[in-house]
């Protein structure tokens, strides 16, 4: 019998799967086919299909679904996995879905056991990415998609390599986890596609630029004045509309301010957990551990969460006739609107 793999990338999110996902979405090329769920981010399909409450899911609680559409989107997308799973004129599979991370280690053991009484094994990739630059990204990601607000000198942030990886270390033998560093410097052309296909056994043409989608961090002064929006009144976006809404709302001010500086990743060292770098290294070799004080390496310049909190509070530094470009651009008067908050409502 022709042996059938299932690869599962599982992210670890911020870490190029965005690109990834768009790079190879429909591809099929008689030997492996990507999983044509609807959307290219597998992870609506999976996390909802193999959660114990997949109507925790972000999307479904962003667009108000209820509990009985989540019920038949749940059966849906299974079914639907199922009828891939089921084809045998191809050997491999790529599922896609960085919120695979997230469930928990009984909800990956269901994942697994689905796909083996199917008759195919697994192979899980994981890319991880060090604890700061995580953050910075993650950070981005909170303040445009979750409204993040308060005090950040109160935030945390924590990568949870082993909420990831130890139910498929567990799972799996070794051979089948390939978990690889998160580090475009490294990448042939910087390409985190490139070196997928690479993990994986794809055509490398899928990296040369076909529907490739590069999910840009938003700039620090973008972020200022999203926090600055977020901090004024946050929209109930428990609503579908209202959720597109901000979403081109966010989009437009991320453009227009898309070539300026970036957030420093150290400044998030106050708020980053790193708690399971020594379990990181101990099982997989990779070193994100914080230098240890005495050792011959010299640790980083501490950073505390209220300098992060400073940064990120101070619109001194902010042109904001950016934003009377866009309110100029929509029949507006911007020197009707004084303050940025005026401005961004």
């Amino acid at each position: 019998m022709t042996e059938r793999t299932a690869i599962l990338h599982i992210g670890q999110n911020k870490t190029g799967s965005t690109s990834i996902q768009y790079a190879i979405a429909g591809h099929d090329d008689g030997a492996a086919f990507t999983a044509p769920f609807k959307s290219n981010n597998h992870s609506d399909a999976m996390y909802t299909a193999f959660s114990d409450d997949p109507g925790s899911y972000w999307l479904w609680e962003q667009n108000g679904c209820g509990a009985e559409e989540v019920r038949r989107r749940k059966e849906r997308y299974l079914a639907e996995f199922s009828a891939m799973l089921k084809r045998r004129d191809r050997r491999r599979i790529v599922v896609s879905a960085e919120g695979i991370w997230g469930l928990r280690d009984a909800e990956k053991t269901r994942l697994v056991e689905f796909i083996h009484r199917h008759d195919w094994r697994v192979h899980v990739v994981a890319y991880v990415r060090e604890p700061a630059g995580w953050a910075a990204s993650m950070l981005s990601n909170h303040i445009r998609n979750d409204g993040w607000a308060a005090d950040f000198s109160r935030k945390s942030l924590n990568p949870r390599y082993r909420l990831g990886l130890e139910a498929f270390a567990k799972l799996l033998p070794s051979e089948r986890l390939n978990v690889r560093v998160f580090d475009p410097s490294r990448f042939e052309g910087s390409n985190p596609v490139r070196d997928f296909c690479d993990a994986v056994g794809l055509d490398p043409a899928l990296s040369g630029g076909r529907n490739i989608h590069w999910n840009e961090n938003a700039s620090l002064p973008a972020m200022k004045l999203l926090v600055r929006f977020n901090r004024s009144g946050i929209l109930d976006r428990r609503d579908a509309e209202v959720n597109s809404a901000r979403i081109r709302f966010v989009e437009t001010v991320m453009k227009k301010y898309s070539e300026a500086e970036r957030l420093d990743p150290a400044l998030c060292e106050g708020i980053v957990e790193y708690s399971d770098t020594d379990w990181l290294y101990e099982n997989f070799g990779v070193d994100f551990r914080p230098p240890a004080h005495g050792s011959a390496q010299k640790p980083p310049p501490a950073r505390s969460a209220a300098d992060l909190e400073a940064v990120l509070s101070d619109l001194s530094d902010v042109d904001l006739s950016g934003l009377d470009e866009c309110l100029a651009a929509h029949g507006i008067r911007p020197e009707n609107f004084t303050a940025a908050e005026q401005k961004l409502h």
